[in-house]
């Protein structure tokens, strides 16, 4: 199973836990070198799990060998600051308002090989 989390540019991941069954396992970010053991675990037939970034704002949560009609729960947890909104009648003692806003999608992206084809054909990239 694979999921990818695209992140605010100003978020952070802090770790995640993974519950399969009634077996809690917490674990941090890892870097690639587990993705090593991650596969090896996985070749061994283990139940295994790896959460790897893959780009600034963009992490992969990686699970494999799950038993079949097994419950699983992954929390990830994130660290993204709330921006507050000041009222547009300062006279008004007014509650601040607020909006959180957490991206769902990841962006096609154009491979790094075809950007300067395209920069050179005089096509501009897309704005969001």
């Amino acid at each position: 199973m694979l999921y990818t989390l695209p992140l605010p540019a100003d978020g952070a991941v802090l770790g995640y836990t993974v519950r399969i069954g009634e077996r809690p396992s917490a674990a941090g970010a890892a870097a690639r070198a587990a993705a090593q053991a991650y596969r090896e675990a996985l070749y061994a037939g283990r139940t295994a799990g790896l959460l790897e970034q893959q780009r600034s704002d963009t992490f992969q949560q990686r699970l494999g060998n799950v038993p079949a009609h097994t419950q699983v729960e992954i929390a990830i947890d994130v660290l993204h600051p709330l921006a507050f909104l000041a009222s547009a009648e300062p006279a008004r003692a007014v509650a601040p308002s607020g909006k959180y806003r957490f991206p769902t999608v990841v962006g096609v992206r154009l491979p790094r090989r075809y950007r300067s084809r395209a920069r050179s054909a005089g096509a501009e990239p897309a704005s969001r």
